[in-house]
């Protein structure tokens, strides 16, 4: 099978975060409000990091690694209360931010992994968490 570049890399923040600012670009230029554009690209961006954070936990419990495939899913749940939040509140950064920064604090509490994780699989949760944040926040950061 053709190898392919997963976004989640020590690059990876970037790559997420480039994509999805992407969206958000394309959202805007379709008309929506910057905030409701930010919270829908986050959206979107919470439910691929899901995706690409089981896929990881599945082939780390099939490869044996218990340790990592339970911290990785420590990740799932916090980042599924991510998206009803979202879905919930659409154009409210500030309460999405509130939500993925709870959300980040669980996952690090729950996987047991500190703020600075080391291993690879918790390394990735942690990358989706903070690209989500500085997503959400980089709307406030030019507003002025």
């Amino acid at each position: 099978a053709p190898m392919t570049v997963s976004p989640m890399t020590p690059r990876g923040r970037r790559g997420l975060l480039a994509r999805w600012e992407s969206v958000r670009t394309l959202l805007v230029l379709e008309g929506a409000p910057d905030d409701r554009a930010r919270t829908e690209a986050a959206c979107l961006g919470a439910l691929e990091a899901w995706d690409l954070i089981n896929l990881r936990r599945r082939h780390a419990r099939d490869r044996g690694n218990g340790s990592e495939a339970k911290a990785l899913e420590a990740a799932l749940r916090p980042l599924q209360s991510v998206v009803v939040s979202l879905l919930r509140h659409p154009g409210d950064t500030d309460a999405a931010r509130s939500t993925v920064r709870a959300a980040q604090r669980r996952f690090e509490r729950d996987a047991q992994v500190g703020s600075a994780p080391h291993a690879a699989g918790t390394r990735v949760a942690y990358e989706a968490f903070t690209s989500l944040d500085a997503l959400l926040a980089s709307g406030m950061r030019r507003a002025g």
